[in-house]
């Protein structure tokens, strides 16, 4: 037992800890929502998001655990969107972007994971490798639409459509050869 109360023990240990803090991701809009330009559904990994498309030109799930999925550098998983298919009217773009290196903008090399362009089908699927310099940890997966002679802006405004994000879990590669 050593007692300090004279205070001839000045040891001392100072711990120092820093806190990165990214910028907030912008929040997109769209000029007007149409029927067949909105955005139905979503699988990627273990996302699978169905909904009634055009309830609002900006939905975000980031903070819904439900609808947030892992996935591990190198492997690559299968992406698709989905419309109303009662409601093809017109042609759509689609894009979807991950923000690989978690610095709040999906304007990073390769962040354009999927790209639709002048589309009249009902779903698009487009294969999504996580590239080797993807940042380990939390990050968001933004899903945008907009009528084919526009194109999508990560942050918007789009003129038409809707605009989606996802929690995404970037882990090291971690899948048992078989």
């Amino acid at each position: 037992y050593i007692d300090n109360a004279s205070g001839a023990h000045k040891d001392s240990l100072t711990k120092i800890k820093y806190l990165d803090v990214r910028n907030a991701y912008c929040i997109p809009r769209v000029a007007t929502r149409v029927a067949g330009i909105g955005i139905t559904g979503i699988a990627f990994n273990t996302i699978n998001n169905i909904m009634p498309q055009a309830t609002a030109d900006y939905i975000n799930y980031v903070a819904n655990q439900s609808l947030s999925t892992s996935i591990a550098i190198g492997a690559t998983y299968k992406l698709t969107i989905q419309r109303d298919a009662t409601s093809v009217f017109d042609a759509i773009n689609r894009d979807v972007y991950i923000d690989w290196n978690e610095d709040g903008s999906f304007s990073g090399p390769g962040e354009t994971v999927l790209k639709d362009s002048n589309s009249t089908s009902q779903s698009y699927t487009a294969k999504v490798t996580v590239p080797k310099t993807a940042k380990v940890g939390a990050t968001v997966m933004r899903v945008a639409t907009n009528l084919n002679i526009y194109p999508n802006l990560p942050c918007g405004q789009n003129q038409f459509g809707a605009y989606q994000d996802y929690r995404v879990y970037v882990t090291p590669y971690n899948i048992v050869p078989v």
